[in-house]
């Protein structure tokens, strides 16, 4: 018996491949792979020493594994490069303190790269 849950997970995750995604570079020291991702963003809550509630965004790109499967895992360092417009957009992959560096779906099917913007250059 198939488990249909898992198909439309799958046929799912083919769509968000094909349809929202957009060309970046995953670069890691001088090393570099062109790969195509969503972007998305994620907002986090994060509790200071005095108490404070501190709320700061990470933009994400979500990737197949295998993309990128040369590098294995996303670490802290690796940068993410996107044109928009006229400019070249730098992210650095980058969570708060205690906050994991990415995360796969429950397929493992794709991964959520967690970023923050380090630098905006023109063309």
């Amino acid at each position: 018996m198939s488990d249909i849950l898992a198909e439309s997970n799958t046929w799912l995750e083919g769509q968000r491949h094909s349809y929202l995604t957009q060309s970046v570079t995953f670069k890691r020291g001088v090393g570099s792979v062109s790969i195509l991702a969503t972007i998305g963003e994620t907002e986090y809550q994060v509790e200071d020493v005095n108490g404070n509630l501190l709320t700061s965004q990470s933009i994400d790109f979500i990737i197949r594994p295998e993309d990128i499967a040369i590098y294995n895992v996303p670490q802290k360092g690796d940068t993410i490069e996107r044109i928009v417009g006229s400019k070249v957009l730098t992210y650095e992959v980058w969570t708060p303190t205690g906050v994991e560096l990415f995360e796969f779906d429950t397929s493992r099917e794709s991964i959520r790269i967690h970023t923050q913007l380090i630098n905006e250059a023109d063309l």
